[in-house]
């Protein structure tokens, strides 16, 4: 299993990946892929789908998929909390308390964008320290919300005019959700170790 620290560094590039493209796209996945080679092949191969696919494109044709990809489409929303509760009193509920969670790790998110946004709690996961409120987060939200994002992003596949971008960005979230589903995986059989550990030692 990759150490903390790496695991980190992962997410950080993730939160880059499925962020509004900017410069450098091509050499975050590189890197990203790279991480992943050895610890989650599968999510490594699905990523350099994605990287090949950037490699072909100028920064100003992968704004305008990256808008059609995740605006355009209610399922395919990048907004974590949309995709648990919908527009709803519920949902802002959620999105106060992911601020006051963020504030209380020292964690600021700029004006413009919402708490809830995929890249922003992927940055956030990255920097904090309380590992006990990642996994909640990973677990009650971001993998849901990534499971449903997928769906919504196959169901576009059976729509007339559907873009080979939008694929294209399935291929990345993809692979995030098999880095974070492993990632919970392994946390879980470590603690199943550590209280069995445990129960032999008090016997």
């Amino acid at each position: 299993m990759a150490n903390l620290k790496t695991s980190k560094r992962i997410l950080s590039l993730f939160a880059d990946i499925l962020e509004y493209p900017r410069p450098g796209l091509g050499e975050t996945l590189g890197e990203c892929q790279a991480l992943l080679l050895v610890e989650n092949p599968e999510a490594s191969a699905m990523l350099d789908r994605f990287r090949k696919y950037v490699e072909e494109k100028p920064l100003g044709r992968l704004e305008e998929e990256y808008t059609e990809s995740f605006d355009m489409h209610p399922g395919c929303y990048p907004y974590v909390s949309y995709h648990l509760l919908g527009e709803s009193y519920k949902r802002s509920v959620f999105l106060l308390e992911l601020k006051e969670r963020y504030r209380a790790q020292g964690f600021t998110v700029k004006d413009k964008e919402l708490p809830d946004h995929v890249s922003v709690m992927l940055k956030f996961l990255a920097t904090s320290e309380d590992e006990p409120l990642n996994k909640e987060l990973l677990k009650d939200a971001v993998i849901p919300a990534l499971e449903k994002m997928l769906q919504g992003m196959q169901d576009e596949e059976t729509e007339p005019g559907r873009k080979r971008s939008q694929k294209a960005y399935q291929y990345a979230v993809e692979a995030l959700r098999m880095v974070l589903e492993k990632q919970m995986n392994s946390d879980e059989l470590a603690g199943a170790k550590g209280a069995s550990t445990r129960e032999v030692r008090d016997e």
